[in-house]
């Protein structure tokens, strides 16, 4: 253990935001080390207690290597009142376009510069917009070349506009959520899909059943 193979640093803190986290220091952190003797049996201890434990390989190999890895698999998300508008483009197809009032639930909307708001299925979008509100994607992709491939024609891109809270009580903002989604090489009847949300670089993998429902028609035929 004086040259582990794996050492995991561990801080815990009361954090004033997500934006301002608690700094890890000595005082409030601990360091797990494994090592991994030449037999296979695997070893670990916390830095300065003199206790060792062996251990089995659940652990280690549980322990993601890549930091893309340890980000949530919840996507940042909203709520269905905060929503106040709602754009869904499906491939080349003209985007439907839709506002929100979530005092009065109501919903407007314009497809191709025409009003189609007797058309829309209000179900359907306060169901997609509640979705995409609260998504929690199935991994995050360290390789992405094939994902950035295919989402640089999304099938299906769902914009959504709504009010985002601020640290400071009574003060918000208004923000946008825009997500792109793509079926795998493999075709449409793949169980998995690729996906990207704004402000997240790296895409993810999501189930396919997703790009199936969010790229159904807004409007009523």
């Amino acid at each position: 253990l004086d040259k582990p193979a794996m050492t995991v640093t561990m801080a815990a803190g009361a954090h004033l935001s997500l934006d301002q986290l608690t700094p890890m220091t000595e005082k409030n952190s601990q360091t797990l080390r494994i090592g991994i003797r030449q037999d296979g049996r695997i070893f670990a201890n916390f830095t300065g207690d003199p206790f060792v434990y062996q251990i089995g390989p659940e652990l280690p190999s549980g322990i993601p290597q890549a930091g893309i890895k340890w980000r949530s698999l919840m996507l940042p998300g909203f709520a269905l009142l905060q929503v106040h508008g709602l754009k869904q483009v499906i491939g080349t197809e003209p985007p439907v376009e839709l506002k929100y009032n979530p005092r009065s639930f109501e919903w407007t909307g314009t497809c191709g510069g025409t009003d189609v708001t007797d058309l829309i299925d209000t179900a359907f979008a306060q169901n997609l917009a509640a979705r995409v509100g609260a998504l929690s994607v199935t991994a995050w992709l360290e390789s992405a070349g094939d994902a950035l491939k295919a989402l640089a024609r999304p099938a299906v891109t769902i914009e959504i506009h709504f009010e985002d809270y601020d640290d400071k009580p009574a003060a918000s903002h208004m923000a946008i959520a825009t997500l792109e989604l793509a079926p795998m090489p493999s075709g449409p009847n793949a169980p998995l899909c690729y996906g990207r949300i704004s402000g997240i670089t790296v895409p993810f993998l999501l189930d396919s059943r997703i790009l199936r429902d969010f790229s159904a028609s807004l409007l009523r035929k």
